[in-house]
C-alpha cells in the first residue's frame, strides 16, 4: 500500500510530531474532548457530567450541555479514546495520558497520512522525487500546518479528508473507476460534517471540475451515492441535538447561559452586539466575514477566476 520511502516519511513526520504534542485541552478543544469522554464512557453526546464541563466552549440544550462543535468533527477522537478505553488509559483518571494519545492518534496520524499523500499526489503530476519529499516536508514544517498538528482541532481533519478526496477525484479522471468517484463523495460529505465551509467549497468545486470533463450523469450519481449519506447524518445530528437540521449558529439561543463568553448581558448580544443571525448572513460570514473560508485565506478568490478560465478553454493544460 505506502511504499518505502512513504512510510519513511509518515513515520519521520510523526515522531517530529511526538515531543510537541500537547497533553492538555484549550477552550477550544476542550468540549470536543468532552464529547468523546461521554461518547465513550456513558453513550451520550452530553457533555453537562464530562471531565471538561466547565469549559465554556459550548451550547445549553433543554437543560444539557452539548459541544458547539458538530459530532462529525470529534468521530476521530472517540474512535481514538474507544481504543484508549479498552486499555483502561481514562479521561477522568488520567487525563494528560488520555488528551497526548487523543491527539498523537487522531490529528498526529491525520499530518503524517497528509505529508504521504500530498507527495503521491507531486510525484503522480510529474514532479522528481526529491522536489516532492522537499515539497512536502515544507507543507508540514513551513506552514501552519505543524501549529495544528499537535492539538485536537478541525483543521488538520479537514484538510487531510479533503486532499484525500482529491486524490480519489485525480484516479477516476486517469483511471474511470466508479469505486474512487464514490470515494471521492464519501469523503467530501464526511468532509462537509468536519468543517461546514471548506466542506462545501470544495464538494462544489469538485462538481464543477467534474462537469468540465464530460462525465455522465450515471457516472456522476457514483460522487452523489458517495457525499449524501454523511450530509444527510450531519442534518439528522442536527435536528436530534437542536431541534433544528441547521447548525448550532442558527440558535444563538443556546449560547446564552450563565457563564457563557459568547453572551456580555442578559441580553440577546454577542460580543456586545445585538445578535441577528440569518441564513443569508450565516452563510456570507462563512465565506466573507473576518475568518470567512475566502478572506481568511485570500489566495482562494483567484480559484473562482481561475475555475471559469479552465472550464471556458478546453485546451487549457490545467484542465
Amino acid at each position: 500500500m505506502f511504499t518505502k520511502n512513504e512510510r519513511f516519511i509518515f513515520l519521520f513526520v510523526l515522531l517530529t510530531l511526538l515531543p510537541f504534542t500537547n497533553n492538555i485541552v484549550w477552550e477550544n478543544d476542550a468540549s470536543r474532548i468532552a464529547t468523546a469522554e461521554s461518547v465513550v464512557d456513558w453513550g451520550r453526546l452530553e457533555i453537562t457530567n464530562s471531565t471538561f464541563a466547565p469549559k465554556t466552549d459550548k451550547i445549553l440544550v433543554d437543560g444539557k450541555y452539548y459541544s458547539n462543535k458538530h459530532f462529525m468533527s470529534v468521530l476521530p477522537a472517540v474512535m481514538s479514546y474507544a481504543v484508549l478505553s479498552v486499555a483502561n488509559v481514562k479521561i477522568a483518571s488520567n487525563s494528560p495520558t488520555a488528551i497526548y494519545l487523543i491527539n498523537i492518534l487522531s490529528v498526529g496520524l491525520a499530518t503524517s497520512l497528509f505529508a504521504v499523500i500530498f507527495r503521491r499526489l507531486l510525484l503522480e503530476s510529474g514532479m522528481p522525487k526529491k522536489k516532492s519529499t522537499l515539497f512536502s516536508l515544507m507543507l508540514i514544517y513551513a506552514t501552519p500546518v505543524l501549529n495544528y498538528s499537535v492539538t485536537y482541532n478541525n483543521h488538520i481533519l479537514s484538510a487531510f479528508i479533503n486532499l484525500c478526496s482529491f486524490y480519489f477525484l485525480k484516479r477516476f479522471t486517469v483511471k474511470r473507476n466508479m469505486y474512487d468517484l464514490l470515494m471521492c463523495g464519501l469523503l467530501m460529505g464526511y468532509g462537509i460534517g468536519v468543517d461546514l465551509p471548506s466542506g462545501i467549497v470544495f464538494s462544489a468545486v469538485f462538481i464543477f471540475y467534474l462537469l468540465g470533463k464530460n462525465i455522465t450523469l450515471k457516472q456522476m450519481k457514483h460522487y452523489f451515492i458517495g457525499l449524501i449519506p454523511p450530509v444527510l447524518l450531519f442534518f439528522a445530528v442536527n435536528y436530534l441535538v437542536f431541534s433544528s437540521v441547521y447548525p448550532d449558529y442558527f440558535n444563538p439561543q443556546y449560547y446564552h447561559y450563565t457563564g457563557s463568553q459568547f453572551f456580555t448581558s442578559s441580553e440577546a448580544t454577542l460580543d456586545g452586539e445585538t445578535l441577528q443571525v440569518t441564513r443569508t448572513s450565516y452563510i456570507l460570514n462563512m465565506l466573507f466575514g473576518g475568518q470567512g473560508f475566502f478572506t481568511h485565506t485570500p489566495l482562494l478568490l483567484l480559484s473562482a477566476f481561475s475555475l471559469i478560465a479552465i472550464a471556458s478553454d478546453k485546451k487549457s493544460r490545467f484542465r
